[in-house]
């Protein structure tokens, strides 16, 4: 399965890039599951996850995207 997410991946000391990447689920981080999502947005939060050293993002690559609508979880 591929999908297509905005990955912001860190590019050093206090850099971040963000870019939307075609990724396979043999990309995912152990234990993180996957959902099917429509469709997101972007809110503030998100757009703080684009800064360096923001606080909010605990390890990289990270997808942002906390508000998103009808999903499916899958394992």
């Amino acid at each position: 399965m591929t999908f297509h997410p905005l990955l912001v991946e860190k590019t050093g000391e206090a850099e971040v890039s963000a870019t939307v990447q075609a990724l396979t689920e043999g990309r995912r981080p152990i234990g993180h599951v996957t959902v099917a999502v429509e469709y997101s947005t972007v809110n503030y939060k998100d757009g703080l996850c684009l800064q360096p050293n923001n606080g909010l993002v605990r390890e990289y690559p990270h997808v942002p995207g906390i508000n998103f609508t009808r999903i499916q979880f899958r394992s």
